[in-house]
């Protein structure tokens, strides 16, 4: 996937983040908690560019089992990375109530989908460089 490609797909599932992020503060009455709404929002999209920085690196590579290798390092460094924020936040600002990870898990999910969808695209291209 060439970087234009990648930059066009970060926007619209941003775009789609805010969209949910709004949708949520205002229909579910999570205004308390838009700004860590915001914070997932900054988290998820920087995640996902240095994520597609591995992803086209290890697709170039020689190495047959560099993008294997990077699709598992990815899954752990992102659910460490996600436990270590929602540690964060509940020790820090201490909310009432649990509802503060409704916004975190929705933005999860979508760029989740941003992810799956380069990576699937850097996986094709890594196969055909091997052809």
């Amino acid at each position: 996937m060439s970087v234009k490609g990648f930059i066009i797909r970060l926007i619209f599932y941003t775009i789609s983040a805010f969209i949910v992020h709004f949708s949520l503060i205002y229909l579910l009455n999570l205004e308390k908690y838009s700004g860590f709404s915001l914070l997932c929002i900054l988290f998820f999209s920087a995640l996902s560019i240095l994520f597609y920085i591995g992803g086209d690196y290890a697709s170039r590579s020689r190495n047959i089992y560099l993008f294997n290798h990077l699709i598992i390092g990815t899954m752990i460094t992102k659910m460490v990375l996600c436990a270590g924020l929602v540690f964060l936040y509940y020790r820090e600002m201490k909310p009432e109530n649990i509802f503060f990870i409704i916004p975190f898990f929705a933005h999860y999910t979508i760029y989740t989908v941003l992810i799956l969808d380069f990576m699937t695209r850097q996986a094709k291209r890594k196969i055909s460089f091997r052809r």
